[in-house]
Parts: structure tokens; C-alpha cells; sequence
């Protein structure tokens, strides 16, 4: 599967960007995962929903990568065909349409 991850991702402003592509990438799946699973729409509330504590999800999205238990409780609440596991533990696998 291919998705198109908008500029601030990996277009050429992401160049000046601080962070890794990684957890930008991830910061977006997160994002659209919160936006189509709570009624908030936001990281925090997923981490809720999800029963992950907020920090350890900030803390993954910058380190660049999820722990596979922390993903798969994502993408349970979610559904697959929002945001699959295997993109929150490796994100540069991720095959992107820019």
C-alpha cells in the first residue's frame, strides 16, 4: 500500500525541518489514526482510548519508531485500514507517494 504524506512530511520544507522523517511520518499516522477513531481528535485522546499513557507515545513519535504491543493497540482502535502496525514499528518503510 502507498500513501501520499503531505509537505510538512517529507515534500521540500520538511528539509528545514527539525526531527527525523521518521517521526514526522509518524506524528501524521498518529495524527489521522486520532482523527478517525476519537471524538477529539487528538494524540492525547488516543493514548487514552488506547489505554497507552500520553508520554510514552510522545516519546515514541520522537524516537522515530513504536514498540509493536504500543502499535497494535493503535491500529486495534483505529482499524488496519487507517494506519496498520508494521508502519508505527518501521515508519521508513513506509512506501510514500510526495
Amino acid at each position: 500500500m502507498t500513501i501520499t504524506f503531505p509537505p510538512w512530511v517529507e515534500g521540500p520544507r520538511a528539509q528545514t525541518d527539525k526531527g527525523s522523517v521518521e517521526s514526522r511520518r509518524l506524528k501524521y499516522l498518529v495524527m489521522l489514526a486520532a482523527i478517525s477513531s476519537t471524538h477529539e481528535g487528538s494524540i492525547a485522546a488516543l493514548a487514552d482510548a488506547c489505554g497507552i499513557e500520553r508520554p510514552q507515545v510522545h516519546e515514541s513519535i520522537r524516537a522515530g519508531k513504536f514498540s509493536p504491543s504500543m502499535a497494535a493497540k493503535i491500529e486495534r482502535k483505529c482499524g488496519r485500514s487507517v494506519v496498520r502496525r508494521e508502519w508505527l514499528i518501521y515508519p521508513s518503510e513506509v512506501h510514500a507517494l510526495v
